[in-house]
């Protein structure tokens, strides 16, 4: 549970709040293929980060990890910092020290082929955000806007912009922290404070470059809806 070192260009950042063991392993397996595939190009680490009441849980997926023969062993931390799925978040970023964050959900399934083009885009372009689309378990295609007027707009329609597990930020422009004191909508509100409070360089791939699970996602609609009103109404002036 030692920090990240300098040599990582990138994490693949998750927490494993409520999650059950067996979909964190079927994740490492996921997660580990793509860094192995990709180590003689970028140096890229899975990290998860679990509560301190998860230790338990924590020492089992360590335990299951080498029978799972996972290669790429994740960077595993305890927050030590407050509870709850955004204050995970926070700790996993603070505590390690990559250029580049891919934020990912233990759901999510992603291609290695989007960590290169991302990758590439950002050093050669110097983006802030990095973004793109997504496709679902049918193979729809989910869309996003790709100008800051029309990522205004879906947060004026309550919507998110920014698909989270598209997304790679840049380190150094993570200016600002998740809201530790919410327990949805915690990327939501994150954008709607990083566009007021700075001028960013956003880019979106308009190409599906992540699996996203809508079955799973559905039942947390209804919550989450109500979570955005809550939020849009908290910087309806400032926007």
């Amino acid at each position: 549970m030692k920090k990240l070192n300098k040599e990582y260009s990138a994490i693949i950042l998750s927490s494993t709040y409520e999650e059950d063991e067996k979909f964190l392993i079927e994740y490492l397996k996921h997660v580990s293929g793509i860094c192995k595939s990709l180590r003689y190009k970028y140096t890229l680490l899975p990290v998860l980060v679990f509560e301190k009441i998860e230790e338990k849980k924590m020492l089992s997926v360590e335990q299951q990890i080498d029978s799972a023969k996972i290669e790429i062993k994740p960077l595993i931390l305890i927050n030590n910092d407050g509870k709850g799925f955004a204050s995970c978040l926070n700790y996993g970023i603070k505590n390690t020290n990559s250029e580049f964050i891919f934020r990912l959900d233990t759901d999510d399934r992603t291609k290695p082929e989007r960590i290169v083009k991302q990758l590439e885009i950002m050093k050669s372009q110097d983006i802030d955000i990095s973004s793109g689309y997504m496709e679902d378990q049918n193979g729809q295609i989910l869309k996003y806007p790709s100008s800051i007027f029309g990522m205004f707009l879906m947060i004026a329609l309550g919507t998110n912009p920014i698909a989270h597990p598209s997304v790679c930020i840049r380190k150094e422009s993570l200016i600002l922290s998740y809201d530790k004191n919410l327990e949805r909508c915690e990327d939501f509100d994150l954008w709607i404070r990083l566009f007021i409070n700075g001028s960013l360089k956003i880019k979106v791939l308009k190409n599906p470059i992540t699996k996203y699970n809508t079955e799973r996602s559905f039942y947390k609609n209804k919550e989450n809806a109500k979570a955005q009103i809550k939020i849009r109404l908290k910087y309806i002036k400032k926007l």
